[in-house]
Order: structure tokens, then sequence, then C-alpha cells
């Protein structure tokens, strides 16, 4: 009864109000549902920094884990759900990275195709079955005669995937030696995802595709979709190297003042700064091409 009551109350200095301010009831019916989030938001984020626990897609993001291992770890009870979940309902997880032991674990038992592991290595199907790299089969495999290769047998290839080419002048010598490992293992990755989408942006499929139009295709996307399912950007190929962390704007800055990239912000929803895309240069391109395969 009193809740009732307590209604009826609010409901006419609700009432009250819009007549006194000259204000319309849906105005207010918004700005009332604006402010009830936006209280809820500030709860839901206060407990999760008081109980040290974040969602799923955050933590995947956070630890550089694809949905195939992140369902292995769950399932191996390597990340485990807290009891309690968050004011907004969410279930949540602890904030604390994978053991190195852990992440054996999972690479051990996270299993992918032929197409999957060649884009995990950056590279095409054909040069990753060159690799020989051992087939296996996971225990929910119903033998419909896929092959599957485990992530840890996948990651044992990795050094094998960009062999260094010979001979390349000393102006590319020069240039290559002014940078740094981490600036090299930028243009690498940037290289090994452009190559990718060269893969069918030179077939005749895409000969009527917007953007092939000026090389539009050659820009690849830094960020992935927070949300999943969407663009998957080379964030987590620079977060499996570890070399994805403060300093990542600062090491696209100095590619970018040697004139070997491109950079530019697109707006999105998601991202406050705007989603991050770089394009290799000529030069940029040239000197990647001549230590890599």
């Amino acid at each position: 009864m009193k809740r009732t009551s307590g209604r009826k109350e609010l409901v006419n200095l609700a009432a009250d109000f819009c007549e006194q301010q000259n204000v319309e009831l849906d105005e207010l019916t918004s700005q009332i549902s604006e402010e009830l989030e936006r209280r809820l938001m500030e709860r839901d984020e206060q407990w999760k920094q008081e109980k040290g626990a974040i969602i799923a897609h955050v933590y995947k993001d956070k630890y550089f884990l694809d949905d195939k291992q992140w369902k292995v770890a769950v399932e191996l009870e390597l990340v485990v759900p807290l009891d309690e979940k968050s004011p907004k309902g969410d279930t949540c997880y602890p904030d604390q990275d994978l053991t190195d032991d852990q992440r054996i674990e999972v690479a051990k038992n996270t299993y992918y195709t032929a197409w999957q592991a060649a884009d995990l290595l950056g590279v095409g199907v054909g040069t990753f079955r060159k690799l020989k790299v051992p087939t296996t089969r996971p225990p929910w495999d119903m033998g419909y005669g896929t092959k599957f290769y485990r992530l840890a047998d996948i990651e044992a290839n990795r050094s094998r995937v960009k062999p260094r080419k010979k001979g390349p002048s000393k102006a590319l010598r020069e240039a290559w030696a002014d940078l740094n490992e981490r600036q090299q293992q930028y243009l690498e990755v940037i290289y090994r995802r452009e190559r990718q989408a060269a893969r069918y942006y030179e077939t005749k499929a895409a000969m009527f595709s917007e953007k092939k139009k000026g090389g539009e295709w050659r820009w690849v996307l830094h960020h992935t979709d927070p949300i999943g399912g969407g663009p998957r950007g080379i964030d987590k190929e620079l977060g499996r190297l570890k070399i994805l962390d403060e300093g990542t704007g600062s090491t696209y800055t100095a590619l970018e003042s040697r004139g070997l990239v491109e950079l530019k912000h697109e707006l999105c929803l998601f991202r406050e700064e705007g989603e991050l895309w770089v394009k290799l240069t000529r030069s940029g391109r040239r000197l990647i091409k001549a230590f890599m395969e």
C-alpha cells in the first residue's frame, strides 16, 4: 500500500512540475529515464571496480583471447564467473589475466580449421598448408572430414611464416636498421593484413568494388569491433605479440613521421576517439617487402 501511495505522490509531483514549468510529459519522461540509466551505469561501474570484475567481451579484448580461446578457458574453468551479478545484471569475471601455464592449457585445447589458422598467422591458406602443421581431431568433431589444428601447434610455426629475403639494397637495410624491433613488427602485421585483403581485391570478383578504386582496400583497421561479430582489427594480432600497450600511438606516430604509414580516424559509435585506420605508403610497402617473403 505504501508503494502505491508513494507512486501516486510522485505522479502528482511530476504533473505539478509539468504544469508549472510548461514541460512536455514526454520530455520529462525521457530525462528521467536518462538519469536513471546514468545512475545505474554509475553504480555498475563502481561495483565492478570494487569487485575487480569485468564482463566477457572486455576480458577478451583486454587479455587478447578470441572467441574460441575464451570458450575453452571458460569450459576448463580457468576463468570462473563471480557468484554475484553486477547491478545491470551482467555476468562478470575476475579482472585477472591467465597464467602462462593456463595459456598453454588453452592452446592445447583450442582447435582451428586451416582457414582460421591461416588467418591467425596472417598468411594464405596455401602458405599455411605448406607449413605441414600436424592435424588433430577435437573431442566434439563428428567426423565429416574437416581437418583441425591445435593452437599450440599453430603458434609453434609462427616463426616460419616470415623468412627474410637476401640482398635488400643498402638504403633499405639502413632504413630497416633505423627501426626498433617493435616498429618492424608493426609493419609486418600491417603488411600481412594488407596481403590478406589483396587476395580478394586482386580477383575478378572484386572488379567493380568501390574499395578497389584508388586502393581504398589497402586501409587496415586497428580496432576490433567491441560488440563482436564485426570487423576484426590488427589489435588482436599486436596483443598476441605482446606489443599492444600505451606505446602503440607513439609507434604509429614514429612510422608515420618516417613516411612509412598513413593514419586516419573515422567516427565510431563505441569509441570517443574514433576508429583508427592505417595504410602502408609506397615506401613502407617497399621496405617491408624487402624483409618479408
